[in-house]
C-alpha cells in the first residue's frame, strides 16, 4: 500500500497530488496554469534527512527534487521550497486532486 498527498504551492499556482508507494515508487498529478501533467518516479531520503523525489519524465528543469519537511502544527507541513502538504489519503488517491 502507500500514501497519498495533496500540496499546494501558492506562489505559482500549482497543486499536486503525489502517491508514494512502499516499494519506493511514486507517481506525480500536478495541475499547473499549462495544463495537468502526470509523472512516474521514486523518492527516498538522503543523507542530510530530506525528503527527496526523481521524476525522470518531467520534460524541463531538474528531475530530482530534495526538500526538508518541518510539521506546520496543524496537521500541515511545509517543504524547504514553501510548497505546503495539505492533505494526506491512504492509498493512491491522485483522483482527489481538485
Amino acid at each position: 500500500m502507500g500514501n497519498t498527498v495533496i500540496s499546494l504551492e501558492e506562489r505559482r499556482n500549482i497543486s499536486a497530488a503525489q502517491y508514494f508507494s512502499s516499494d519506493g515508487t511514486a507517481k506525480l498529478k500536478a495541475k499547473t496554469p499549462f495544463g495537468t501533467f502526470n509523472y512516474d518516479g521514486t523518492y527516498f531520503f538522503n543523507d542530510l534527512g530530506q525528503f527527496c523525489t526523481n521524476y525522470p519524465g518531467i520534460p524541463l528543469g531538474p528531475k530530482e527534487f530534495c526538500k526538508y519537511v518541518t510539521p506546520l502544527g496543524d496537521g500541515r507541513y511545509e517543504q524547504s521550497d514553501g510548497i505546503v502538504m495539505v492533505q494526506f489519503l491512504e492509498g493512491e488517491q491522485l483522483d482527489k486532486l481538485e
